[in-house]
């Protein structure tokens, strides 16, 4: 027996197993997200993930679907129902009309230190800062605090959109949002959470840990024309040095030049980076899944309990369970101590047998919560 300490809850337990942090234990998570829906960026980038077997969340504001964007065509509901078959991608809300909803100028000012702070151009972002705090300054805040967008506006926004998504890609239930420029407030808050959504990301820096964790704003990081393979290689090695999730967002991904546009990306840099990510996928380093999957798998961890039922010199009986709703369908991976005789070992929840990999006096697999209990034992 082994004594283990839950660093989420403070509790201390006397057992033999374990939740990894991130599923099949790897050192830290990873999403790709990609805003806006911009057709050349599905292009671009679906078939390419679709090669490295590379799960990814792409946010559509569902009003422009098969229209344009800031003058950049939008992809259409086949477009997009394709990405979701062939791909598995995860199509996430991005509202209905992409809407500029109210940010305060002290919110505002509370994300330049971590803006500053992982900022590839200093002095860039200090005039971005310099330009956009003057802004909001001399704007009028209405009085419904949302800047022109009222308050049923942006529940129509949270709420109708999921609905959309919904209705034209069946594969999958809509559980993720992405704020519009970023920009939310905890009334829009408030309406991600009433929705159903699992997780909302906006704009903010940074990584998300367990301890610090806001599901109803994820923070990330943003690729921009400044973007280096190198920088963004070394987020994600910076995300595994922490044990963290990193969220890397892509606006336009492309093959020409657009160095006039802010958020965009060349399509070399992208396809080099992803050859750098299979190589952490490939040696079980990083897990790359969506902004769903991740976000279920952090919840369920945080709210599952993994108890010793039984245990003797050939067999283990082992209960994973929780008490969230049936949308936390993501399979979390539990780590079990045997004994150094075992040297083959027969898993199963249910009737359903499990797949495992040892390590050293450990085994590895995957199980569902609240789908029976699980019994392992030492086979021949």
């Amino acid at each position: 027996m082994i004594q283990q300490q839950n660093l989420e809850t403070g509790k201390r337990q006397q057992n033999i197993v374990e939740i990894t942090r991130w599923k099949n234990n790897a050192t830290a998570a990873l999403t790709l997200s990609f805003d806006d829906g911009y057709k050349e960026t599905v292009e671009n980038c679906a078939g390419y993930l679709s090669r490295h077997n590379i799960r990814a969340t792409f946010n559509i504001p569902t009003a422009l679907i098969g229209s344009s964007f800031e003058g950049r065509d939008v992809v259409s509901w086949s477009d997009i129902y394709d990405m979701a078959q062939q791909a598995d991608a995860e199509i996430a809300s991005h509202s209905v009309n992409h809407l500029d909803s109210y940010i305060s100028p002290l919110e505002y000012l509370s994300r330049i230190p971590a803006g500053f702070y992982y900022a590839s151009s200093k002095l860039a972002y200090i005039r971005r800062v310099i330009a956009t705090t003057t802004e909001l300054l001399t704007r009028r805040q209405s009085t419904n605090g949302s800047n022109g967008t009222s308050l049923s506006e942006i529940e129509c926004e949270v709420t109708d959109s999921k609905s959309e998504i919904d209705k034209h890609i069946t594969l999958q239930t809509t559980s993720s949002y992405v704020y519009p420029y970023g920009k939310r407030n905890k009334h829009y808050k408030d309406c991600i959470s009433s929705a159903g959504y699992v997780s909302a990301r906006g704009t903010l820096k940074g990584y998300n840990v367990y301890k610090t964790v806001d599901f109803l704003d994820l923070r990330c990081m943003l690729w921009s024309k400044n973007t280096t393979v190198e920088e963004a290689d070394d987020w994600i090695n910076k995300a595994m040095t922490m044990g963290a999730w990193l969220i890397e967002t892509y606006h336009l991904v492309s093959k020409g030049n657009h160095s006039t546009y802010e958020w965009s990306t060349s399509t070399e840099s992208f396809q080099q980076h992803i050859n750098y990510i299979s190589n952490l996928i490939n040696s079980n380093k990083v897990w790359v899944d969506t902004q769903q999957n991740v976000a279920k798998y952090m919840k369920q961890r945080l709210s599952s309990e993994v108890k010793v039922l039984h245990q003797d010199p050939l067999r283990y009986l082992l209960s994973l369970h929780n008490r969230l709703a049936p949308i936390y369908d993501q399979e979390l991976t539990l780590r079990v101590e045997i004994p150094h005789q075992w040297h083959k070992v027969e898993i199963s929840q249910g009737d359903r047998p499990i797949a495992a990999r040892k390590e050293n006096d450990n085994i590895l697999f995957n199980a569902l919560p609240n789908k029976g209990d699980i019994r392992i034992e030492s086979a021949k």
